[in-house]
Order: structure tokens, then sequence, then C-alpha cells
């Protein structure tokens, strides 16, 4: 196999005196293992169907009507991702100017970028620890469990 299709990585297992290193190989996994991998994630989000698990449309519907999320927090999450975006273009594009920006004025940018992403993080942290319960992210799960197994 060639040099990009794997790795070979040494782990450190357990701690204190019983660590040991192990040496493991992670392969890319191919198009065989891949339709089989999605297979399996098919098959387990109909699983969650059947059993009555929501679909992340169901789990929108879900959240609007329980006032869990809803168009004004979808507006805040643009405005602050937006906000963000413009942070990240003033601080690496330098607004457009030629000229070297001062450290201090980086920083701050900085800063603000960084309250920022927290203020969006906490903002969408309730509907992504629920869309985490959803038919199509136990699929995934499934999936992932699968490639890593295989």
């Amino acid at each position: 196999m060639s040099k990009d299709k794997e790795k070979k990585v040494e782990v450190k297992v357990g701690e204190g005196d019983e660590a040991k290193t192990i040496s493991i190989t992670v392969k890319k996994p191919g198009n065989q293992l891949l339709s089989r991998a999605q297979r399996i994630a098919a098959k387990a989000w109909n699983e969650c169907v059947s059993d009555g698990i929501m679909t992340k449309k169901e789990l929108q519907k879900f959240m609007e009507k329980h006032d869990i999320w809803n168009t004004k927090k979808e507006k805040e999450e643009k405005d602050k991702i937006k906000e963000i975006t413009d942070f990240e273009k003033k601080l690496y594009l330098k607004d457009g100017k030629a000229k070297k920006m001062k450290l201090s004025e980086a920083k701050d940018i900085a800063i603000k970028m960084r309250i920022a992403r927290a203020e969006l993080r906490d903002l969408i942290a309730e509907r992504i620890g629920m869309e985490s319960n959803t038919a199509e992210a136990l699929s995934d799960n499934t999936r992932f469990d699968f490639l890593v197994a295989n």
C-alpha cells in the first residue's frame, strides 16, 4: 500500500509504570469498505426512524414549536457568524491596506473574535446537543464506528 493510504502511529496505552507503547497502522478505507459503511449507516438510519427517533427536520420543527430554537436565535447566529467573518477579514486582509497593522490593534481584533466565537458556541450549544441524538447523527456515528473497527 502506498504511503498516502496508510500511516503508522505510536500510541501510549496505560499510565505510570504500567504504560506501554504500541504501534498502530491507520489505513485509508477503500471503495468497497466505504460502500459497506454507507449501507450500514443507511440501515442504522432506517432503524432509528422505525424506533421513533427524530430526524433533523423533525427536530427543527420540535425546537421551533417549543421555542428552543426560533427565528430570532437563527438571526443571532447568522449575525454572529458575519461578525466573526468580518473580524477575520480585518485581521488577515488588514482592511485592504498595504501597510502593516499594529500589534496592539491585531491583538484587540483577535480578542474580540475569540469573544464572538465563545458567544456563538454558547448560542448554538443547546441545538447542537439535541442534534447529536437525531437519526442522522446516530447513523453517522454507526458509519464512523464501522470504519474504525475495519
